[in-house]
């Protein structure tokens, strides 16, 4: 049969609001995940997308946090498993430096298992 389209599945996105032909589908203006991001007009799509990398990694930190690994090892983690799930969205989609910076403290709580040992920046 071929490739074809899951009308169940699609959603057309129109930022304007203008209604354009009955062609089966749903039709909204608000915020769309698609490949992975949330996309839209208003400003809740920043607040979607910081929502989501934050849960990504918490849940990746969550798995480690309890374990006894060193110094080396935690920064690996971070490298490797905790950026991985938010590189994406970091790339393509604005993130204000007030997310940003949630971020860091995060990663730094986790880095040294929430002992403000060392008031520096975090090296990447």
């Amino acid at each position: 049969m071929g490739l074809c389209l899951n009308l169940s599945k699609t959603v057309a996105f129109d930022p304007a609001g203008l209604t354009p032909l009955d062609l089966g589908i749903q039709v909204t203006n608000k915020p769309v995940k698609y490949l992975g991001t949330f996309l839209g007009t208003d400003k809740s799509v920043e607040q979607l997308n910081f929502e989501m990398i934050k849960e990504k990694m918490q849940v990746k930190a969550d798995h480690w946090q309890n374990r006894v690994i060193t110094l080396q090892a935690r920064i690996l983690v971070i490298k490797v498993l905790i950026f991985s799930c938010c590189t994406h969205v970091l790339n393509t989609m604005y993130i204000s430096s007030r997310h940003l910076d949630q971020i860091q403290h995060f990663l730094n709580d986790f880095l040294w298992r929430g002992k403000n040992k060392i008031q520096a920046a975090f090296c990447y």
